[in-house]
C-alpha cells in the first residue's frame, strides 16, 4: 500500500474507495431488504434486532473484520 501511494499518488486509492464505499452500501441494502423482508415474514422488527447487536456491528466496522467480534 506504502509503495503504491509513492508510486502514483493518493488518487491510487481512489478505485479502493470506490470499492469499499460499494461493499458497504451493498451489505446495507441486502440487511435492510432482504433481511428487513425476512424478518418482517417472522414477526420480527429489524430495527430493533440491529439495536440489539448495535455494538458487534460497530466493532465489525471498525475492525473491518468479523473475527474479531467471534472471538468476545
Amino acid at each position: 500500500m506504502a509503495f503504491t501511494v509513492g508510486r502514483y499518488g493518493i488518487g491510487a486509492l481512489a478505485g479502493l474507495g470506490k470499492l469499499m464505499a460499494t461493499f458497504y452500501a451493498t451489505a446495507t441494502l441486502f440487511v435492510v431488504l432482504v433481511l428487513g423482508t425476512i424478518s418482517r415474514a417472522a414477526g420480527v422488527n429489524i430495527w430493533h434486532f440491529l439495536a440489539y447487536i448495535k455494538d458487534e456491528i460497530l466493532v465489525v466496522l471498525g475492525t473491518s473484520s468479523s473475527e474479531t467480534v467471534l472471538q468476545e
